[in-house]
């Protein structure tokens, strides 16, 4: 009877335990399994904001994609359009250039050109009068001396005063091709001391290369009126410059 009490006992005492641990189990795997479905929930929403997280980087890297393209394009463009400006610069500095060259080329031929023509009326003036001297016989210069006088006198240095010469100029000198007579000294000092309403007093000296007539100098002012004067004239021919 004792030991039937004693099993029975032990069977309650087992059956409470097993409920207890049952329920202690229960208790814990509830537990465990809210806490497991709270960290599943937790880890889909990490899940979705790692989620977001990526399509929010692939969406700025397609920016930054797209920009970078965008920025080598421009570049390109860029340089390319630099390099385009650079080579119309440099065209249009060579072509620049060029013409100063052909213009300096152009006036360095002007200028040859017109010593030339200086040189070569320099020398035409210079056998002009060799010639006339050698052409022209000693009466017929002498002929043309006193009618060149006569010319001179009567007229011919009327456009002296039209000059301003300054009032304390008295000095006046006669460069002839022949010597002048007393007669033609005294009547062109008269003509000279009308026109510039002064007395003056004349130095002659000789100038046979004039072939006739005379050269005036009077202060700064020069007035020829010879022969050889006449051959320059005729014989100068202007540069193209001053012909136009």
């Amino acid at each position: 009877m004792f030991i039937v009490s004693l099993i029975l006992l032990m069977v309650v005492i087992f059956s409470g335990l097993a409920f207890f641990l049952r329920h202690l189990l229960t208790r814990n795997i509830s537990n465990a399994t809210s806490h497991l479905q709270r960290m599943l929930k937790n880890t889909a929403g990490q899940e979705e904001k790692i989620k977001k997280k990526i399509e929010e980087a692939d969406l700025q890297y397609k920016e930054i994609l797209d920009k970078a393209q965008k920025d080598v394009v421009d570049l390109k463009e860029k340089t390319l359009k630099g390099i385009e400006e650079e080579r119309n610069n440099i065209i249009e500095q060579a072509h620049q250039q060029s013409e100063a060259i052909i213009e300096r080329a152009y006036s360095t031929c002007d200028l040859i050109k017109a010593e030339m023509q200086t040189h070569i009326n320099e020398k035409a003036i210079i056998l002009a009068k060799e010639l006339a001297c050698h052409v022209i016989p000693r009466t017929v210069a002498q002929s043309m001396h006193v009618m060149w006088i006569d010319a001179l006198i009567a007229g011919g240095i009327e456009g002296v005063d039209k000059l301003k010469i300054p009032e304390d100029v008295r000095q006046v000198e006669i460069i002839s091709a022949i010597a002048l007579t007393d007669e033609q000294r005294n009547n062109l000092k008269i003509k000279l001391q009308e026109i510039l309403e002064r007395d003056i007093e004349l130095n002659e000296r000789a100038g046979p290369d004039l072939i006739a007539g005379v050269v005036i100098n009077i202060g700064n002012l020069v007035f020829d009126g010879s022969f050889a004067e006449k051959v320059k004239e005729l014989v100068y021919v202007p540069s193209p410059e001053k012909a136009e």
